[in-house]
């Protein structure tokens, strides 16, 4: 019910902001493919083949960005397997949850599939937790999870087989099952 509903807000406001865009005088959209063709020109290219050139002053470039993937046998093509947009299209919640990487992205979707219901366990590399973040910061966080049920192991992710991700950790390798791994292994842009 959550997802149809994520579905059904996101497409409107979609549609909603590029109107909202498209109404104004002083806005207009181009559709297609862009390149530089020079520090102040872009060249559009449109679905009809038909190119167009944009100049400017400045030309900012607000792509976005994408999940950024690790190297490990047995994640590519595996349906089980996810990142952090496909996990967010899933019809029915795993009931048991593996998260690759415990940086912000993989603690809002601990917190959010620990309190959808799924039983969570995070797999990180780092010794510490949230390396980036002030210490108290970073436990308060830890602490909290724990308090959802999420459990936290520091290991180092060898391979998947279906749903089970095998780890390497004090010497041994141990499986963690689930119906549903995602690698959280930050974002890149896309450009």
């Amino acid at each position: 019910m959550a997802i149809a509903e994520k579905r059904r807000v996101t497409s409107m406001l979609r549609g909603k902001n590029f109107k909202k865009l498209d109404d104004l005088e002083n806005v207009d959209i181009y559709d297609g493919r862009g390149h530089f063709v020079s520090e102040n020109q872009v060249e559009v290219i449109k679905a009809d083949g038909t190119k167009e050139i944009l100049e400017a002053d400045k030309i900012v470039i607000n792509t976005g960005s994408s999940s950024a993937s690790i190297n490990l046998p047995g994640a590519i093509d595996n349906p089980l397997v996810h990142n952090s947009t496909s996990l967010m299209e899933l019809d029915t919640l795993p009931k048991a949850l593996t998260i690759i990487g415990a940086g912000y992205i993989g603690m809002e979707f601990a917190s959010m599939y620990a309190n959808f219901g799924s039983a969570v366990t995070v797999v990180q590399k780092e010794t510490v937790f949230l390396p980036r973040e002030d210490r108290d910061i970073a436990e308060n966080i830890h602490a909290n999870l724990e308090k959802q049920g999420v459990k936290f192991i520091q290991a180092d992710p060898i391979r998947i087989e279906g749903g089970v991700l095998t780890v390497a950790k004090d010497g041994k390798e141990e499986k963690i099952a689930g119906d549903a791994i995602l690698i959280a292994a930050g974002r890149r842009p896309n450009i």
